[in-house]
């Protein structure tokens, strides 16, 4: 069961419950009747029937409450920040978890029908090029003890800190949605993804802190010369803002804020509210946590594993709105160019 949680005191004020929906499903016969369509079909050999495949048996499950809360989710614009996906079929022999978040010698045909069929019915899955080596359209997340002390995906020691996913992307081509399969839950129950509604959390901090994150851009400088990219920590509408945190996969010797001591200390604010207002959900086997990438900033709690595949694993993909439509991906590639 998923346990939701909240780092506020008793004295703050906590995140509306509407920012995290969620809702129970009861799919019965789903894996029987996803193994005979599908029969031989691989995702990573013919990805555009098995998506087609995986949306048509995923939409024949839906219920008028499930598809209307989709519609909801994608366009409502005071709707929630995350969708919560409970009691969903994935697959009953699940082989150990992976080592590595690169490609998998470990099928789980129905958790990737699942997750790549239901993301169908909110948009397009897509990846990027230099995903290829993380799995690509479907990247698994486990942890890895070469990276166990880094702020990564593949970290657990570290606490991987708020952000949002490709914030220095231009807008067309960052994610529109994650979606995030639970395969296998933290065993220690300490492995929390941690959630914050961009417009509470804009709301909570003082207006000079917005309008100073609004007008001046945040410079996040790497080791690598060229990797230098300048944002305004806030962007979107007054109704809708988008917040730019990134502290993931940060390398040595790289640099985030500004030169200006005031939006320096702003942006430290804006850090420290997100952390503060944050809300935890404990994921654990067939959940399907959908985060707004535009209108909400995402984080994970530290845990210990084990490293003896019976480790936290899931199951992550991007979805765009708008593939094909922005002009920047060509049907029928999923493959969207850096921006």
């Amino acid at each position: 069961m998923s346990q939701i949680t909240s780092s506020l005191n008793h004295h703050q004020t906590p995140l509306r419950v509407n920012h995290l929906q969620c809702l129970n499903l009861s799919w019965l016969g789903f894996s029987e009747e996803f193994t005979q369509v599908m029969g031989n079909c691989d995702w990573g050999i013919e990805p555009e029937v098995f998506i087609t495949k995986a949306h048509w048996l995923v939409h024949k499950q839906m219920t008028v409450e499930v598809l209307r809360a989709i519609e909801e989710f994608c366009f409502a614009p005071n709707a929630p920040s995350a969708l919560l996906f409970k009691n969903l079929p994935v697959d009953n022999l699940l082989p150990l978890t992976p080592k590595t978040s690169g490609v998998s010698a470990a099928k789980c045909p129905i958790s990737e029908g699942l997750i790549l069929g239901i993301g169908r019915c909110f948009g397009q899955p897509f990846t990027y090029p230099y995903l290829k080596e993380r799995g690509g359209l479907i990247q698994d997340l486990v942890p890895m003890e070469a990276e166990k002390n880094l702020a990564s995906t593949g970290g657990s020691l570290v606490e991987l800190k708020m952000h949002r996913d490709f914030p220095f992307h231009p807008e067309a081509t960052s994610p529109d949605l994650l979606f995030l399969l639970c395969l296998r839950g933290d065993s220690t129950q300490k492995a929390y993804t941690m959630l914050c509604d961009a417009r509470t959390l804009c709301n909570a901090l003082e207006p000079e802190d917005v309008e100073l994150l609004r007008l001046h851009p945040i410079e996040w400088r790497f080791p690598n010369p060229d990797q230098f990219f300048q944002k305004p920590a806030i962007t979107g509408t007054r109704e809708n803002p988008c917040v730019n945190l990134t502290d993931e996969n940060v390398a040595p010797g790289s640099t985030i804020g500004s030169p200006i001591e005031e939006v320096q200390s702003a942006y430290e604010r804006l850090r420290e509210k997100a952390a503060e207002l944050a809300t935890g959900v404990f994921l654990s086997y067939g959940d399907l946590l959908i985060i707004s990438n535009k209108r909400t900033v995402h984080a994970r709690t530290s845990f210990t594993p084990r490293f003896d595949g019976s480790d936290r694993w899931l199951k992550k993909i991007f979805i765009s709105f708008n593939l094909w439509n922005n002009g920047n991906c060509q049907w029928p590639s999923r493959e969207m160019p850096l921006g």
